[in-house]
């Protein structure tokens, strides 16, 4: 039992961090990148580009603002879950824990083309939802 608790408390507690650390690369890092060659009498001469979502978009849209708030929201409430399950138990705070999974799940298929970044951030928390699940009363502990 006793497995299953930290395994539930590591595996929670990653997916919030794996996710926001997440969220703040696809905010801040460089995540298109372009090419281009040009033929002239010194020969080929190749530049290659980074840049954020933000150049690209002249600034960072109003709504994938409120799209990363939210799902950072849902991380965080992840990760708070998972440690009060972690440390009271109780039947309660793991359907909690369950509800906050499922949100997590929601809201990161809802960012359509960014939810393939945040598999590992949902497999993590899909780990901590079963490690929770396995784990017995707070009484057996």
């Amino acid at each position: 039992m006793r497995v299953a608790r930290w395994l539930e408390l590591g595996c929670g507690l990653a997916a919030g961090v794996v996710g926001l650390a997440i969220i703040a690369f696809v905010l801040f890092g460089p995540i298109y990148q372009g090419a281009m060659c040009t033929t002239g009498s010194d020969g080929t001469v190749c530049t290659s580009s980074t840049a954020t979502m933000a150049q690209v978009n002249n600034g960072i849209p109003p709504l994938a603002l409120l799209y990363f708030w939210t799902l950072a929201g849902v991380l965080l409430s992840v990760m708070v879950s998972t440690f009060l399950h972690w440390r009271f138990g109780g039947s309660g705070l793991r359907r909690f824990l369950v509800v906050t999974i499922i949100l997590l799940i929601i809201t990161a298929v809802a960012g359509i083309d960014l939810s393939i970044f945040m598999i590992p951030s949902i497999l993590l928390a899909l780990v901590a939802a079963f490690a929770a699940q396995s784990d017995g009363p707070v009484a057996a502990r």
